[in-house]
């Protein structure tokens, strides 16, 4: 008796996700974009930096190598 319902809940899970998976892709809008929508994103513009004379710049060098750093190294 257990074995049996045990086989109609396995086999009534089973329907559901063999029909649960045939739709179409054209009907499911989740992903879907609308007409007032475009394919890629805006993207602020580039930062450009300004660097002008008597500025103080730092410059950090990191490897896993002391020896290939060291060059940099004062």
């Amino acid at each position: 008796m257990y074995k049996k319902s045990r086989f109609k809940i396995v086999l009534y899970l089973f329907v559901f996700i063999l029909f649960s998976s045939c739709f179409n892709e054209k009907k499911i809008t989740y992903f879907q974009k609308t007409a007032d929508q475009k394919d890629t994103v805006d993207v602020a513009k580039a930062y450009v930096p300004k660097i002008g004379q008597g500025d103080i710049l730092s410059i950090f060098v990191n490897s896993l190598s002391t020896d290939a750093s060291s060059f940099f190294l004062f």
